[in-house]
């Protein structure tokens, strides 16, 4: 990929592109949650300190405002205790 160090151009296609190599090497991928907007503090909080994100702010609120959809980068454990923690019901059916 061309990219210009004196005036950006492509920056953040690069910088994209090393940070899902990186993501990839460290075993993490993007998973997408959905919930209930009413546990939104709860589960933001939760994903902050254990799936490390940076981010808070990226996520979508339905039509009708009661479900949100978050695309998280995390690892295959993380998002094993993510499950356990807030959906012990689909944690019980993860094949592990």
């Amino acid at each position: 990929m061309l990219m210009s160090a004196t005036k950006g151009f492509n920056k953040n296609i690069f910088l994209d592109e090393v940070s899902e190599m990186v993501a990839k090497i460290m075993g993490k991928s993007t998973i997408e949650l959905q919930y209930p907007a009413w546990e939104h503090e709860i589960r933001v909080k939760w994903l902050l300190q254990h799936a490390k994100i940076t981010d808070p702010s990226n996520f979508k609120v339905d039509d009708d405002g009661s479900k949100i959809t978050m695309n998280v980068l995390m690892d295959e454990v993380t998002y094993f205790k993510y499950l356990k923690e807030f959906e012990p019901e689909t944690f019980k059916k993860v094949k592990i």
